[in-house]
Order: structure tokens, then C-alpha cells, then sequence
């Protein structure tokens, strides 16, 4: 069972891996105090719903389909690719019997630092998803590959564009996002995420390389 896993998801890293176009970073607040649930269902748009803690290190991730009490079912499917996943924290959130979901996941691949965790679910009433632990003492990078039937009428293309049908943090921030086919023909919308402190950090280190680089340019 093991091995099927890692077969899965190394087809999974390969997909993201193959693509050269650049994948559109979402910087904003991803924290919420939600608890399991983002609210009741029916409150919200049908969608995806992505927050962390306040340490963001503690994350989750929803899915439902009903709209404001407009119920449909959907597949909902993806993978998420990250750094740090704290191994044996990945746990499922399931509420329809009958359709349960599936989530696996792979740390450190090949003997390199990539994590990554793999979901498919069926979901329209109520929500679904997974948690997930990241050591946040490492900058982590989480690359985000959402997909959905809801999503099939979305046009593929390298700009970015407004996201659909996700929402991140209290505020429920829409993300920028590269809206892709995968070659099965779903669709999925990808983007990446730079939590705090992660983000300072990556910028104090292109500042101080720009340092660098204009200290040489002086010695010339």
C-alpha cells in the first residue's frame, strides 16, 4: 500500500514539476480562528477554504459544495507540495458516509525536502478536508494545486488570473492563481503560499543580495 501511495504522488510531483510557467504567490493573512469549520456551509460560497493559526504552522483545508443553501456535488481533488510537513499530522475531515475521501501523503520524496500531500473527495452539503502540521522554524513554501468538477468551464492559460471558488483566511481572500489542465482534463488552480515569517525572510535575503551586488559594483 505504501509503495501505490508514493507511486501516486510521484506522478503527482512530476505534474508540478513539469511546468515551467510561474505560479503566482499569494503573500496576504492566512490565519482564521475557525476551529474544524469555517462557519456553517450554507453561510458560504461553494468552494475551497484554506487557514492556518495564528503560529501558521497549524493548517487546514475545506471543501463544500453548498452555496449559500444551494447544494451541488462536485469532485474535489489535488495536491499540495511543501517543505516541512510534520510527519504523521496529515488527518482527514470526512462528514457525507457514503462518500469518503482519500488523502495520503509523502514526506521528504526521493531522499529530497519535498513533502507532499495528495487528496480526492466527493462533497456537496456539508465539508470535507484534511489538517496538517508544518515546522514553521524553516521557511515554509506551499504550492497549492486545487481541483474541481465545479471548476471544468475555467480557460487554461499562463497569466494569472482571479481565482475561483477560493478562499483564504478570516478575511476570505481570493488568490491569484494559474488555472491549469491537467492531462487527464481537469482542471485545478494553482498557487503558492509564503507564510509569515517566511516572507520577510525571503525578502531580507533578495535585499541583502541587492546589497551585495551594488558593494561589488562600487569596488569595480
Amino acid at each position: 500500500m505504501k509503495k501505490i501511495i508514493q507511486s501516486a504522488l510521484g506522478l503527482a510531483a512530476l505534474a508540478f514539476t513539469s511546468l515551467s510557467w510561474a505560479t503566482p504567490v499569494y503573500t496576504g493573512n492566512t490565519a482564521a480562528d475557525f476551529g474544524s469549520l469555517p462557519g456553517a456551509p450554507s453561510s458560504n460560497a461553494a468552494g475551497y477554504y484554506i487557514w492556518s493559526d495564528e503560529s501558521q504552522e497549524n493548517w487546514s483545508v475545506r471543501w463544500t459544495g453548498n452555496d449559500f443553501g444551494s447544494v451541488t456535488w462536485y469532485d474535489w481533488f489535488g495536491t499540495v507540495e511543501l517543505t516541512n510537513l510534520v510527519n504523521g499530522t496529515v488527518t482527514s475531515v470526512k462528514f457525507e458516509s457514503g462518500h469518503p475521501d482519500s488523502v495520503n501523503y509523502v514526506t521528504d520524496f526521493l531522499g529530497t525536502d519535498q513533502d507532499f500531500i495528495a487528496f480526492n473527495g466527493y462533497a456537496g452539503p456539508h465539508y470535507d478536508g484534511f489538517d496538517f502540521f508544518v515546522d514553521s522554524s524553516v521557511v515554509t513554501v506551499l504550492d497549492f494545486e486545487l481541483g474541481s468538477s465545479m471548476f471544468q468551464d475555467m480557460t487554461p492559460g499562463s497569466q494569472a488570473q482571479e481565482s475561483m471558488g477560493i478562499y483564504i483566511g478570516r478575511d476570505f481572500s481570493e488568490p491569484m492563481v494559474q488555472v491549469q489542465e491537467r492531462q487527464d482534463g481537469r482542471i485545478v488552480q494553482r498557487f503558492e503560499t509564503v507564510p509569515e515569517p517566511g516572507t520577510m525572510l525571503l525578502l531580507a535575503t533578495g535585499l541583502i543580495g541587492m546589497g551585495a551586488t551594488r558593494l561589488g559594483r562600487r569596488k569595480v
